[in-house]
């Protein structure tokens, strides 16, 4: 119940300084709207070291509902759940944070999407409550280096606040403030971070963002996330903050199939991160990721390939897990505008081995299809 005490007060001060009159509060069944997802398909991974292989099918579906009050004001409420063949039970949770450092447990539902979405003017929105964010390369084979919820079939959130503002012509700022429980936040997050300090109760990520596709640029965007009094050190606790940004580049020079063919790049820079002398790595961390992906190859396919790098220090990515060189190739298949299907395989390795032991080498494998509604 920590999620409805934390956001029930926060939604109901909202309201109270809304300069909204009664009648735009009156129930008209017209104002309702649904939506939803269900993803499943076979996945497959593959240990090539210990020889310990997993199959089964995994699925992952999301309920929700809406209600327009106004033009500018809206709620919105999904159920969100996470299933698999392999799984022991099946557990309702509802708290702030994650049952696990990178979310929900197969057998587990929650309620990933609690939010008032407010519009006070043309250039200001704001989401209240509990919500999904993410930044990506927005590519087929989508990945980020920080915030991202959601990716493949994983269920996480964020608790708190978002801001988009249109500063500039062409140019967003976009600022989340994330509540964090002293047992850890809704979004992904990786050991050693705690969050037992008062200071670390609010996390908090500034990202400007290019809303046009100006010449050959498909996109820009730079960020900064802070995770205040978070990351243990031997004088007690430091931030932990990382710099990011991302570009994709539309390579217009190719013209094959009526195709579109794009290069993307994402770089983060981690000034200070857990320090392991075992791995002979940096008291600070770096991570990116270069895809090359086609997209409308005739008219309905799209497929690209991948390379992503993290030092062991980069903690807060839910498509790249810490120490790891990560290969990919993906192949997508345009349905309709509801259904797709997609087949991955990607292979994982250690760029930071101890000394005397053997790095981890392992694979995994997706055949699954998409369908909204």
């Amino acid at each position: 119940m920590d999620m409805v005490r934390m956001t029930l007060p926060m939604l109901g001060l909202v309201l109270l300084f809304l300069p909204i009159s009664a009648h735009s509060f009156q129930i008209d069944e017209d104002r309702w709207y649904y939506f939803g997802q269900l993803r499943t398909g076979y996945y497959g991974s593959y240990d090539y070291i210990n020889q310990n292989n997993i199959h089964e099918a995994r699925a992952r579906l999301r309920v929700g509902a809406g209600y327009r009050f106004s033009p500018n004001l809206s709620f919105q409420t999904r159920l969100a759940g996470r299933y698999s063949t392999e799984q022991e039970k099946f557990r309702f949770w509802l708290n702030t944070h994650l049952p696990t450092r990178t979310g929900l447990r197969f057998g587990e539902t929650t309620i990933d999407i609690f939010e008032l979405r407010w519009q006070p003017s043309e250039t200001l929105s704001l989401q209240i409550g509990r919500f999904q964010s993410g930044y990506s390369l927005r590519t087929t084979l989508a990945k980020g280096l920080h915030r991202y919820d959601n990716p493949n079939v994983l269920v996480s959130w964020t608790d708190g606040v978002l801001a988009k503002w249109q500063a500039f012509h062409s140019w967003n700022v976009e600022y989340t403030a994330e509540y964090n429980s002293p047992d850890g936040p809704g979004s992904v997050h990786r050991a050693p971070l705690t969050y037992s300090e008062p200071a670390s109760r609010v996390s908090h990520t500034l990202v400007f963002t290019d809303t046009e596709r100006s010449g050959a640029w498909d996109q820009r965007e730079i960020g900064m996330h802070i995770v205040p009094s978070s990351l243990p050190t031997d004088d007690g606790f430091d931030h932990y903050t990382i710099f990011t940004s991302r570009v994709i580049y539309n390579i217009r020079q190719l013209d094959w199939r009526d195709a579109g063919y794009f290069l993307g790049f994402e770089a983060g820079y981690a000034p200070l991160a857990p320090a392991a002398p075992e791995l002979h790595s940096r008291e600070n961390a770096f991570a990116g990721q270069a895809v090359l992906f086609v997209k409308g190859f005739n008219q309905h396919t799209n497929f690209g390939i991948l390379y992503g790098y993290t030092d062991p220090g980069w903690l807060l990515s839910p498509s790249f897990r810490p120490n790891s060189h990560s290969y990919e190739a993906r192949y997508q298949r345009i349905i309709s505008s509801a259904l797709s299907v997609e087949i991955r395989y990607r292979l994982r390795t250690d760029p930071f081995v101890p000394e005397g032991m053997e790095g981890r080498r392992d694979g995994d494998v997706y055949a699954r299809f998409t369908y909204r509604f």
